[in-house]
Parts: structure tokens; sequence; C-alpha cells
């Protein structure tokens, strides 16, 4: 764990960077004086009310006691709010959540990752979610943790069937539904079709076992058509989910004869 701070960054701010575990939290402090009112602004209307009072019908001392009390608990509750906020802010560091920007055209544009770090600039709280700056009121949804360390897979793939569309003698066009209604889960799955003339297609063991078809761990695959197949023959085909904690599950696997050779 790392400690840094420059002073001097603007007027009356400092800036401090601490970094623990890969995760930074990097703020631009501005002078408590210029965030809250302060005594002297009390002072000052003060005084502005006995310049101003009625000298016939003057104002009880014991007024200015009460109004000081007053003044005393509004600032504290001020400063509790403040810091409130800003240990909310601060336990954000790390969590999965959900942030969305609107485009020119009116539509949404949101994105799901942890959150990187904080940033304090300016009386405004920002937060960076894959390296972009988003503000407070832009942050939808928080999840939790990137990762709970859960043994068990975040998925059940065996719910779902993989579904031929289209076949010719030599290609199979298939599709499949995410596993998870979950964003953030959904968004770290990762997918690899495997393809066999084989039965036993049903576990991860024997599903790894049969032939690949293009890249392993493909973030977003919903569809994939299988090219360079062999006519009039029956194929099983199933895909590996992998979730975020590293774990891997399977589809039902699918049945597919492809046509004669020619048709």
């Amino acid at each position: 764990m790392g400690y840094d701070s420059i002073s001097g960054v603007g007027n009356n701010s400092y800036r401090t960077n601490q970094t623990s575990g890969g995760q930074t939290i990097d703020a631009v402090y501005g002078d408590a004086k210029d965030k809250q009112i302060s005594v002297d602004n009390f002072l000052q209307l003060m005084i502005a009310q006995l310049k101003n009072q009625d000298f016939t019908n003057p104002v009880d001392d014991t007024q200015y006691v009460t109004q000081l009390a007053q003044f005393a608990t509004m600032q504290q509750m001020q400063e509790l709010a403040y810091h409130s906020k800003s240990n909310f802010m601060m336990s954000l560091v790390g969590k999965d959540v959900t942030v969305a920007k609107l485009s020119i055209g009116g539509n949404v544009n949101k994105v799901i990752g942890p959150v990187e770090r904080i940033s304090f600039v300016g009386n405004e709280f920002k937060i960076y979610v894959a390296g972009k700056e988003y503000s407070v009121d832009q942050l939808m949804e928080v999840h939790g943790t990137s990762s709970d360390g859960s043994d068990k897979p975040q998925v059940d793939p065996s719910k779902y069937t993989i579904l031929p569309k289209n076949k010719t003698d030599t290609t199979i066009d298939l599709a499949w539904p995410v596993p998870t209604s979950d964003e953030v889960i959904a968004s770290k799955l990762k997918y690899t079709v495997y393809y066999s003339t084989g039965s036993a297609f049903d576990t991860v063991d024997e599903v790894k076992a049969g032939i690949r078809f293009g890249s392993s761990e493909r973030g977003g695959l919903t569809s994939e058509t299988i090219t360079g197949l062999e006519p009039d023959t029956t194929y099983f085909i199933n895909v590996v989910v992998k979730d975020g904690n590293g774990k891997e599950t399977v589809y039902q696997k699918t049945t597919v004869t492809t046509k004669p050779q020619g048709e």
C-alpha cells in the first residue's frame, strides 16, 4: 500500500492518491471553508442584523445564542452528510456497477464493470469504469464485488437448449440464449463451441474432448455457423460456458444431421 500527497492543486486544495490491492482512489479536495458555510458567514449575518435592527425594539441577545446553536447544528449536519457520501463513494471501489450515458440520439449507452477509482473535483464526485469518467447521476446500479469467490458456478446453462436454425450439406447455423438475467454475470461469460460425431457430449469433459470450432472463450457469443462439415452426417453440438469465477458448465447438447451432398 502506498500513499502520495501533493499540496497546492488549484486554489486551497490538495490531492491524495492511495493505492491498495491494485485499486486507486484519486481525490482532489477543496478547502473545507470553500465547501460549507463558516462561522465567519454567521458573524457577517449577525453584524448585518445588528446594523439594521429596529433600535426601538432591539433584538434579544438570547436570540443570538439560539441562532449560533442552530448554525452549529446545521454545520455539523452538513459535515455528517458530506462524510456519509464520501464513505459511500469510497466503498464503491472494486464493486461491479452499471453506469449509463445518453447519446446524442437519445439512446442509453450502458457499461457494466468494476469501479476502478473515485475522484472528487470541483465539489463533485466522479467514478471511473472501464477507463471512462461518470458522474454520480449516471450510476444506475451497484451489483457488489466483481467476484464472490464461490466454488458454485454462477450459471446453469443445462436448462437451455442450443437451437439449430439452418443447415446445408457442410454448415450448421446455431443460436442459444444467455443463461442468466443478471447483467453483470452475463457480461463476464465466455463461450466456446464444440462438435463431435460421438453421442457422449453432456459433460464439460466430454464436450471439451470434441472438436472446437472457432476461438475459445469468446464474450457475448450467442450464435455461430459451423462450417467444413461432412454431408449427410449426424453431429452432436454443445457450448462450454465459463463464468467470471472460472467455473465451466455446458448447455443441453443438440443433434443435427447435415443435408446430403449437393442439397
